[in-house]
């Protein structure tokens, strides 16, 4: 039985390494992370400011947000970005609390852009974020061959 499992993980790991494509997968949890925006994060490590596609949907009271280095086809996903609204993050510890950052600033400053969405509907969109809050955690640093750990937070260019 290991012989066959060992095979079995021995040529998933040549297509995935190789870059042979899998079959797509219908449903699961990554459906649904259709929101595409972009927003510049500040990468601490490069000493500039990078610009993170995110893509979101609504999970109960949190809109949680995959992070990519681009929106292409061999994107890698570098980080998640949960976003809460204020009344639960009031909720929280203030030590936890001081690990999130305000919305209302990138809103206003215009550092959030929509893809793909209206301009009327994106203002909706926009004034409904202004009062969230999220928390930027990396587990792929720029630069770097693979991900690394610890995972870290990371700023936005306020």
């Amino acid at each position: 039985m290991n012989r066959v499992l060992w095979l079995v993980a021995g040529v998933l790991a040549g297509l995935l390494v190789g870059g042979m494509p899998l079959m797509a997968q219908q449903g699961g949890p990554n459906a649904g992370f259709d929101l595409h925006a972009d927003a510049g994060h500040t990468d601490y490590v490069a000493g500039r400011t990078v610009t993170m596609h995110h893509y979101c949907k609504g999970i109960g009271n949190v809109t949680m947000c995959q992070m990519y280095d681009s929106d292409g086809a061999q994107a890698r996903l570098v980080g998640v970005e949960p976003i809460i609204p204020a009344a639960v993050w009031k909720a929280l510890s203030a030590g936890e609390r001081s690990k999130w950052h305000p919305h209302r600033p990138e809103i206003e400053s215009g550092n959030i852009k929509l893809i793909g969405v209206p301009p009327d509907q994106a203002a909706k969109i926009a004034e409904s974020v202004k009062g969230t809050y999220g928390e930027s955690i990396f587990f792929w640093r720029s630069g770097a061959a693979v991900p690394t750990r610890p995972a870290f937070g990371g700023g936005h260019g306020h």
